[in-house]
């Protein structure tokens, strides 16, 4: 019988063997398309420190792997989306609600409360979060792949808000949404990567014997 973690694994495997196709199929493809299979290979040793967070130091393990694979998503995003840094505009859309968010419900907490480092460490994932979409979208490109790879970063927010409400806040309404919201994320950033190079990975295929 598959488990959560089972799942997670395939998910995440699935999309890091979709990108390295791409860039087999298409040689003159950006030697970027490896840090989004950096950061889909990254998260499956996050999610294992958090599926089996015996300690504190589990759990913040798992926010660093999964931290590593926002900067993977990160650089890729600043380097082809934006092409350099997001707009004023979007950051401060993105990161107001989320510092809101932290400070609400997230910081009255107990376990934040008890442990500074441990607050620390969820605020700059909050925040690396934030970068990372805000970077994802670009607001001159109405009809682009790009949204896609938005679309899945903001899944991936809102999968962690939904285990940071159940985690911290005990609000756990949304936790049976929180993989299938990871899933889709993923998903939609692996299609948003094909979607990019659909056309030069079309013409590859046709060449294969």
């Amino acid at each position: 019988m598959f488990t959560r973690f089972t799942i997670l694994m395939f998910v995440c495997i699935l999309c890091a063997v979709a990108t390295i196709l791409i860039k087999l199929l298409v040689p003159k493809s950006s030697r970027l398309l490896w840090l989004p299979v950096f950061s889909f290979l990254v998260s499956i040793v996050g999610d294992e420190f958090l599926r089996t967070r015996s300690t504190d130091t589990h759990f913040m393990m798992g926010i660093l792997f999964y931290f590593f694979a926002h900067i993977g998503f990160l650089i890729y995003a600043l380097k082809v989306i934006t092409k350099g840094w997001p707009s004023l505009a979007v950051m401060v859309a993105v990161i107001v609600p989320m510092l809101l968010f932290y400070a609400l419900a997230l910081w009255p907490s107990q376990p934040l409360q008890n442990n500074s480092i441990f607050a620390l460490a969820v605020l700059a994932y909050i925040l690396i979060s934030c970068f990372t979409l805000a970077a994802s979208v670009n607001i001159k490109n109405r009809f682009s792949w790009h949204w896609l790879y938005a679309l899945g970063i903001l899944c991936l927010i809102i999968s962690d808000i939904f285990i940071a409400l159940g985690g911290f806040a005990g609000i756990k309404t949304f936790s049976h949404l929180v993989l299938p919201v990871f899933y889709a994320a993923y998903v939609l950033v692996a299609l948003s990567l094909l979607a990019g190079h659909v056309k030069p990975v079309r013409e590859a295929a046709k060449r294969l014997p």
